[in-house]
């Protein structure tokens, strides 16, 4: 399981995401757009609260769980990111840049509104469940609910189609020995 987070302060979109076997298995199994605005006091205190009350209780629901959250750039919301990191440390977390994620979906063509635009579209066609898909349908700005279910999709989709094989420390020794000072 995945737990997908797109960084706001009134728009924060969480995304619950799973898939067994291959990323044909994709299976979007809860989301929700939260105002962090909600929360008492001051930022770093309702993004406590936020992960105390949200994050932690979905990653508590299954042991091999993931969290994958949006990198911010330097003039973005820094602090949260860096909240939510801290809070989560104990955590399996991953942070996926922008443009990597951009390049994945074929997006980087695309200007800022075009982006959120296919992100909703592509979100929309991976959300299987009528409930759901019904719901994010009628939601105001999808894109943040949209990112946090690509981000799930991402990492998932890097977890079950990987096309290398992990090679052990052995295997490396001939190329680090090429490196090993020698002494004239």
């Amino acid at each position: 399981m995945v737990v997908g987070i797109d960084v706001g302060h009134s728009n924060m979109g969480i995304a619950v995401c799973g898939a067994t076997r291959s990323i044909s298995d994709f299976e979007v199994l809860f989301f929700e757009k939260y105002n962090l605005h909600f929360y008492e006091g001051a930022l770093y205190e309702r993004v406590n609260a936020f992960c105390d009350a949200v994050i932690l209780p979905l990653l508590n629901c299954h042991e091999d769980s993931k969290v994958v959250i949006e990198m911010q750039p330097p003039t973005g919301l820094t602090t949260v990111e860096n909240v939510i990191l801290t809070r989560l440390r104990d955590h399996d977390v991953l942070r996926v840049h922008p443009k990597s994620f951009h390049i994945r979906y074929k997006l980087t063509h695309l200007d800022y509104d075009g982006r959120k635009e296919r992100v909703s579209e592509m979100a929309e066609q991976l959300i299987t469940n009528c409930i759901l898909a019904y719901k994010f349908g009628n939601m105001l700005r999808k894109h943040d609910v949209a990112d946090a279910i690509l981000f799930c999709h991402y990492v998932l989709q890097q977890q079950l189609e990987q096309k290398y094989t992990p090679r052990l420390l052995q295997d490396f020794e001939a190329e680090i020995e090429q490196f090993r000072f020698k002494s004239p």
